[in-house]
């Protein structure tokens, strides 16, 4: 059940609690992935900052794609406990690593030099309630939004691979503050092989 401090604002949000995710995918990749913040408002934009560095030689990034997921859980009580779950697409860009983002470092106590892609890609948010609904969680009803950023890579053997990492929002508080967009919260990541 909500408090209604959090809905009014009485309670503060802490706008600033960055999310950050890196790996090492052996022989393939290693990534970091950073966003600024884990809230974002309808009508804004989702920014995240990127760097790849592939591992072996001939692998290449394929196209970057970024969505958000919304998902929705209704649940009664008449009778028998049920539940129903919906997931929908409500946000997506896909696009290709931008050009002149391959940046050559020099790691200064060993004087490799490394090549990795820097750069950011930005995934607009509607301004409108229409295709969204803002996060919530009550006694019956939960909506919460994951934000899906997905890397392809192109091996020398001609298939391709997929870094997916999820950044889930398992908040419990309910926000209501200018139709805040809880997206982001804890953060895990798999990878696919696809032949």
């Amino acid at each position: 059940m909500c408090d209604k401090r959090n809905i009014i604002g009485r309670k503060p949000i802490p706008l600033t609690e960055l999310q950050s995710n890196e790996d090492t995918w052996i022989d393939k990749l290693w990534y970091s992935i950073y966003l600024p913040t884990r809230y974002y408002i309808f009508g804004t934009s989702v920014t995240s900052e990127f760097t790849l560095c592939p591992l072996h030689k001939g692998v290449t990034i394929g196209k970057i794609k970024m969505e958000v997921l919304e998902r929705v859980t209704l649940s009664t009580e008449q009778g028998r406990y049920k539940t129903r779950q919906t997931d929908q697409v409500v946000a997506s860009h896909e696009q290709d690593v931008p050009e002149n983002s391959l940046q050559p470092l020099t790691e200064e106590q060993t004087g490799i030099v490394d090549e990795s892609y820097h750069f950011k890609i930005t995934l607009p948010l509607e301004r409108s309630l229409v295709k969204a609904r803002q996060s919530l969680e009550t006694e019956n009803i939960k909506i919460w939004h994951n934000l899906k950023i997905y890397v392809n890579l192109h091996n020398p053997d001609g298939h391709v691979s997929q870094v997916c990492v999820i950044h889930a929002d398992i908040s419990r508080e309910c926000i209501d503050s200018n139709s805040l967009l809880s997206a982001i919260c804890s953060t895990f990541s798999f990878r696919r092989i696809y032949l």
